[in-house]
């Protein structure tokens, strides 16, 4: 993949997180008064999984950062679809998602890349089954 491919999709990741973060805190321009609707404060933390983990997931990015965004990509839905029953404030599901984002990478990136005992090489032979198999693991061959 060219270079500048790559850059457009960071720029997308980064445009699409601040736009749903504007959203989701409910800060966004041209609201007026009354604010966002809970509608697109909904649709705030919703972004991050529909846009801005694909964009980093389709860079083509090492083995290492391509499983985390794997597994920020299945856990974002579970976490968005279960967080409401905790707590009904947008900002704080959105925050939940950056903090799931931030942690799947540091966990497969940050300490796998350490080599003390991060057990990187335990998560590359994880072996996939089921319906799973079909999501895209590209830079896994």
């Amino acid at each position: 993949m060219q270079l500048w491919l790559k850059r457009v999709f960071l720029g997308q990741a980064a445009l699409s997180a601040a736009v749903s973060g504007l959203l989701a805190w409910g800060v966004a321009p041209g609201f007026g008064a009354d604010g966002v609707p809970l509608v697109g404060r909904v649709l705030g933390f919703w972004l991050l999984w529909l846009f801005t983990v694909p964009a980093l997931r389709a860079r083509k990015p090492e083995k290492a950062e391509k499983s985390a965004w794997n597994v920020a990509f299945l856990g974002m839905p579970l976490l968005n679809v279960a967080a409401p029953f905790v707590s009904r404030d947008p900002a704080l599901i959105w925050s939940a998602d950056v903090a799931l984002m931030v942690a799947v990478f540091v966990w497969y990136v940050v300490l796998a890349d350490s080599g003390d005992g991060g057990g990187g090489s335990a998560k590359e032979e994880v072996k996939i089954r089921g319906w799973l198999r079909w999501l895209d693991w590209g830079s896994w061959k």
